[in-house]
């Protein structure tokens, strides 16, 4: 259900003093507050604005209020200046917590929100509090005199209740780590849509199924929680806000009843044994004349140290296939002729070292993809099982940093942080019986897992499209494919290739060549691949010539279109020499 709050008048009956002074007599009764809140929960609540003064037993918050032996005259005082003396003399609150967050040792903390929960919806108002510690139930009371320090007197009709009490009472709670009034977050506009029907749904029985232990359980919180259910072949519910009744199949396939149940009963159980298949990725070693074939050790079989720092690398957009030991064979550029042509056959000699086919190799490589894909499909459906378990260590991640500051350092600026992260690490370990670093230890390599998959995967569509390109080397192409520029600055940017080549293109129909030569430099202090294109003639003269060092990357490639089709360039071919291109 969640924290709940309540608040009824104190009528005056003629007698407005009495009927204020039982009432605080209440509220200070030693016998509802059996328990003396220890020191350490006294030094958390010093920081509250006002005295905290201690009354039979009780520790006692006043607010506006120099004694608490003097309130209720206090009280009264204020009414008589302004007159106001009759009708409802004050109010009487109540807040309570679940039973499941009623420890002894959230009483400081319930009066934390108490305090601050008078700040903000009555900040004007004298008001009394106190904790009981007495019932299954930890609650607080408190005493508002109805007749504020400026002279206005309190009103409360549905809408502040609402809009204000309710809203503020919830904003507390989730503040100081305790369940939030599920009714009262309820937005029934939210529910207009299918949509959002499917994900409140889906958010209500997942919280159900954390606090339950049992299929009946959940139907028992989700009807406490204002949730119309139905049991039959299949498990119905129905919020404020909707027409009709949802089956929960319709909302997703972990919803069902069966799998319901199953995550019920499995909510506590040891964490699935991540067993990834052994899927072997080749990573060409050496310079540009060489390459020795051999796989990148695959990821369940590396050490906890290879893991970390392969994953960084990932993470930082680097390439460890990429990345070797005897020298950078990306030094030159990656689709270059030559350098193609070897790492093909470098492929070929790994994928398909028996019969030496590229068609083989190929089909290897996506033999390759497909194990990889479906490893990707099995992890994330385990991710989906783990989720709430995540989401919980999220909400820990939030907070953990201030939880540490409080706990070295007393500073009362993180109290809050430390209560929530206690709070949350009690809910993995109640509700799914593991501790937050076991939770984190296990995301942590069920996403290595699932980045060095994808990793692989990325590395094996480049690994296809060039060996395919080789096998099929596509003969024409437009002049802007021809030239490359901005492929080439792609590989600058985002692999740290620079290019450094020479090479003419023309058009079979056209007597025009375009030298293009590409060279590492420098732009505006940034390191980039310049290109520079000169117009030939078929007797060699030069008519124009363009740098891209002149000019912005958009302007360049205008001046491109402008020569293919001043040039009548169009379906270009591309040779290293110009006696090459002469003999087209």
């Amino acid at each position: 259900m969640g924290i709940i709050g309540k608040i009824w008048n104190i009528n005056s009956n003629n007698n407005s003093s009495k009927n204020i002074g039982s009432s605080l007599d209440y509220i200070t009764n030693d016998e509802k507050c059996d328990y003396m809140l220890n020191e350490d929960i006294e030094n958390e609540i010093n920081y509250v604005s006002n005295d905290i003064k201690t009354v039979k037993g009780a520790y006692i918050v006043c607010k506006h209020i120099l004694d608490i032996d003097t309130a209720t005259n206090e009280m009264m005082a204020i009414k008589a200046f302004y007159g106001k003396d009759c009708g409802r003399t004050a109010l009487h609150g109540i807040i309570s917590l679940d039973e499941d967050e009623s420890d002894i040792g959230n009483a400081g903390k319930l009066m934390l929100l108490c305090s601050d929960f008078l700040d903000r919806v009555y900040p004007n108002h004298q008001g009394i509090i106190a904790v009981h510690t007495n019932t299954k139930n930890l609650h607080v009371h408190f005493i508002i005199n109805s007749v504020s320090l400026d002279g206005k007197k309190l009103h409360m009709d549905r809408n502040f209740m609402k809009g204000k009490f309710q809203k503020e009472l919830n904003k507390l709670a989730d503040k100081y780590g305790f369940s939030t009034n599920e009714v009262w977050n309820r937005d029934v506009k939210d529910l207009s849509t299918i949509k959002d029907r499917k994900i409140y749904l889906r958010h209500m029985v997942d919280v159900a199924i954390e606090r339950s232990d049992s299929f009946a359980e959940l139907v028992s919180y989700l009807r406490h929680n204002d949730i119309t259910v139905n049991v039959g072949k299949h498990l119905s519910l129905k919020a404020k806000g909707m027409n009709r009744a949802m089956r929960t199949y319709q909302i997703g396939s972990d919803y069902t009843i069966e799998a319901i149940k199953n995550r019920i009963r499995e909510k506590r159980e040891p964490f699935d044994i991540l067993d990834t298949k052994a899927v072997s990725v080749v990573r060409p070693d050496g310079d540009i004349s060489t390459y020795i074939s051999q796989s990148l050790k695959p990821y369940k079989e590396m050490t906890k140290e290879e893991k970390i720092e392969t994953v960084k690398k990932l993470r930082l957009g680097r390439n460890p296939w990429k990345e070797v030991s005897k020298g950078n064979w990306m030094i030159e550029k990656l689709d270059n002729e030559l350098n193609d042509k070897k790492y093909s056959i470098a492929l070929i000699k790994f994928y398909a070292p028996r019969t030496m086919q590229t068609k083989a190799a190929l089909k290897e490589i996506l033999n390759k993809q497909e194990a990889i894909g479906n490893e990707i499909k099995s992890l994330n459906k385990t991710k989906r099982k783990y989720r709430q378990q995540f989401n919980l260590l999220k909400e820990a991640e939030k907070v953990e940093k201030g939880a540490y500051l409080y706990e070295t350092t007393k500073d009362m600026d993180y109290v809050d942080d430390y209560y929530d992260y206690v709070d949350i690490k009690e809910r993995a370990r109640k509700n799914f019986n593991k501790d937050l670093s076991e939770i984190k230890e296990y995301r942590e390599e069920l996403e290595g897992n699932i980045i060095y998959l994808k990793a692989q995967l990325k590395e094996l569509k480049e690994q296809y499209k060039i060996l395919y390109q080789c096998a099929n080397p596509k003969k024409e192409q437009n002049l802007f494919e021809a030239i490359g520029h901005s492929k080439a600055k792609e590989e600058a940017y985002y692999k740290g290739v620079y290019v450094t080549d020479e090479r003419y293109v023309s058009d079979k129909n056209s007597d025009y060549t375009v030298q293009v030569i590409q060279r590492p430099g420098t732009i505006k202090g940034k390191n980039t691949v310049i290109t520079e294109l000169t117009v030939l003639d078929n007797k060699n003269n030069e008519l124009e010539k363009i740098s891209s060092s002149d000019m912005d990357g958009r302007s360049f490639n205008k001046e491109i279109r402008r020569i293919a089709d001043e040039y009548n360039l169009s379906e270009c071919i591309t040779a290293k020499k110009r006696t090459q291109i002469q003999n087209k």
